[in-house]
């Protein structure tokens, strides 16, 4: 006869005397499914007066960086920006909105200018200027042979600056148009060269155009500012097009891609017709050209402001506004009466 404590054991270990399968086990019914992922949200801030954005880039932690122009001295969130008359300005924020550090720059009011930010959260900014620039922290970009200079510049993440290089125009000008960080820190600029028989110099280095009318060129520098290759793009040799370079782009593997328009000038009979086309074009990190991929009939559509995406597919957009700005996030209105243009930053879902 068995023992109460030899059946007792036999309970606890689920079985009846013989050898049986563990029972499966149970789904429940009354746990609640995982909650849907937080869509992103969107915010507009208005910031001071005085102030006219040319360029926003984002960074790998979605830290905001804006390029712009000052008309005199102003109030950017807690910073107070000394501008004895104009100045350009350098301001970053957070993926929120809030201002994290401004800065000014001396030079000429700028023709273009251009903004970007890597993984370290090093800034690059480049463009166009009627005089030597002036970063501060003892950085020029300048070019005794040109008053016309096209520059780029590298800053830290704290926006000291560490290096600036001019391009001077030797026949006939040229400017800016964009620039791209690598991921070795290296900076990449694209533009234009004008002119029939147009000559742009960087340092020792001279590129002479071949278009009728104008040129595009890419410039390659390394962390430093080193020059790496210096080349003109598009479909250089080729005399009857006019060659813009819109963009630039910097892979992880440190290939270039140049994207840009260009203008075929064709013989219809007794007029000459001027065919618009797109073309892309890539370049090995060293600058061996990759054949040009030219795509005919491209409309091109100006845009109004400068755009940037963040890591959350949120368009971040800035620019200025007189009167009422309201994005759907709430209005944003500047004082009545005043002609100033008010700077916006806003971080728009698609």
């Amino acid at each position: 006869m068995r023992s109460p404590l030899f059946a007792f054991a036999l309970l606890l270990a689920g079985c009846t005397g013989s050898a049986a399968s563990p029972s499966p086990p149970v789904a429940r019914t009354d746990v609640p499914p995982p909650p849907p992922p937080a869509k992103p949200v969107g915010w507009s801030h208005a910031y001071g007066t005085n102030l006219w954005p040319w360029a926003v880039a984002v960074g790998a932690d979605d830290r905001i960086a804006v390029i712009g122009w000052s008309g005199g001295t102003c109030d950017l969130g807690r910073f107070h920006l000394e501008v004895p008359r104009e100045a350009g300005f350098l301001a970053w924020f957070d993926a929120d909105g809030a201002v994290a550090g401004a800065r000014t720059f001396t030079a000429a009011k700028p023709i273009d200018a251009s903004i970007a930010v890597d993984a370290t959260g090093s800034i690059a900014i480049g463009g166009s200027v009627e005089s030597p620039l002036d970063l501060g922290d003892g950085v020029v970009a300048g070019d005794a042979r040109s008053s016309s200079n096209g520059w780029v510049a590298k800053l830290d993440s704290k926006g000291r600056a560490l290096w600036a290089r001019a391009f001077a125009s030797i026949r006939h000008s040229h400017r800016i148009h964009d620039l791209a960080m690598g991921p070795d820190g290296g900076v990449v600029v694209a533009g234009l060269l004008g002119g029939v028989a147009g000559q742009i110099a960087l340092g020792d280095a001279t590129l002479t155009g071949s278009a009728i009318l104008s040129d595009a060129f890419v410039a390659s520098l390394d962390a430093n500012g080193g020059a790496r290759f210096f080349s003109l793009a598009g479909t250089p040799g080729t005399r009857d097009i006019d060659q813009h370079a819109r963009d630039v782009v910097v892979a992880r593997s440190g290939e270039i891609l140049v994207h840009g328009s260009h203008e075929v000038i064709t013989d219809k009979g007794n007029t000459l017709g001027f065919d618009p086309a797109a073309y892309f074009q890539t370049f090995d990190s060293n600058g061996a050209a990759h054949p040009t991929r030219v795509v005919r009939a491209i409309d091109e559509a100006a845009v109004g402001h400068a755009l940037a995406l963040d890591s959350r597919g949120r368009v971040i957009t800035v620019g200025a506004f007189k009167g009422t700005l309201d994005f759907g996030m709430g209005a944003m209105t500047t004082r009545p009466g005043r002609h100033e243009y008010t700077m916006f930053l806003a971080a728009l879902v698609p």
